[in-house]
């Protein structure tokens, strides 16, 4: 292969691989911003206080009256006796009587408290069951749409991912690369080496594999995306090819982050996202002109 068509190779190697790369981190953004919209998680509604939660109160003061109630009593009866209570004596009622109903009045305002607490709690729990399944029922219809959505935009960047990478294959296939070298920073500099006339040939002492090793030893040019990804203003100089791609892929990724982050729907189809349409049009164009 000629130097020529080498330079026309390596560019069609370029593209291929930074479609790659892009499509991940197109995927990655996708993720991160869908899931960062995620309908939010049910919360439960209010629940009403148990009775024997609220009126603990009232059962102690139910039995001190029940209490004070037989305390009275029996002070009732022995007076009663005294002054002929059985025999139907009226004083001997009414005596009874005054030490003996403020304890049955008063234990039976506790006991009407406590059966309307309960009554109250009862139409509560209801009213709160009711609202909680509304709430269930709108979140089941949130989340559905939601990731309906997501599957429904996963699934273009899924196939036209595994349609990039058959490209690789298909196009690395006469092994013109070594596989070591086959990603997209080593081929980014490589190209670059040969547009800039630095070398003619990829093997040998002065060819480019050589000189990109040599330079990946003396820290002069960076190897992992990783690494460069977060600093990529290390590299503009020397590696300026792979900047280019890079700042590129960055610009597009966010973009189509930016406007998934500005919907304002759970349910929303493939034709409100221009921004990630055209860019997969343009890959997928790509990886068309470079079989």
């Amino acid at each position: 292969m000629t130097t020529s068509q080498l330079k026309d190779y390596l560019k069609k190697a370029v593209k291929l691989e930074s479609n790659s790369f892009e499509l991940g981190q197109i995927k990655d953004k996708i993720y991160e911003t869908l899931w960062s919209r995620e309908p939010p998680k049910r919360e439960k509604t209010w629940t009403p206080v148990k009775p024997e939660a609220k009126v603990d109160h009232y059962y102690l003061l139910f039995w001190m009256c029940l209490f004070d109630l037989m305390f009275l009593i029996m002070v009732g009866v022995l007076i009663s006796e005294h002054i002929s209570l059985f025999k139907m004596d009226s004083v001997g009622l009414i005596t009874f009587l005054v030490f003996t109903l403020p304890a049955l009045i008063l234990t039976a305002m506790f006991v009407g408290m406590i059966l309307k607490d309960k009554k109250k709690y009862e139409r509560e729990l209801k009213a709160s069951m009711a609202s909680q399944e509304v709430m269930d029922k709108n979140y089941q219809s949130a989340y559905s749409k939601w990731m309906k959505s997501y599957t429904v935009i996963k699934k273009p960047v899924n196939d036209l991912m595994s349609q990039t990478s058959s490209s690789l294959s298909t196009f690395y296939a006469d092994n013109t690369i070594y596989p070591k070298y086959r990603n997209l920073a080593a081929m980014s500099t490589i190209s670059e080496y040969f547009e800039t006339g630095r070398v003619t040939e990829l093997t040998g002492p002065n060819g480019a594999y050589n000189l990109y090793e040599a330079e990946l030893r003396q820290n002069i040019i960076i190897g992992q995306l990783n690494a460069i990804l977060n600093n990529l203003e290390a590299i503009r100089n020397n590696q300026y090819m792979l900047y280019q791609q890079l700042s590129t892929i960055s610009y597009n990724t966010n973009r189509i982050g930016n406007e998934l982050s500005q919907l304002n729907s759970y349910a929303f189809t493939m034709t409100q996202l221009t921004a990630l349409n055209t860019e997969l049009n343009r890959i997928s164009l790509i990886n068309s002109s470079c079989r």
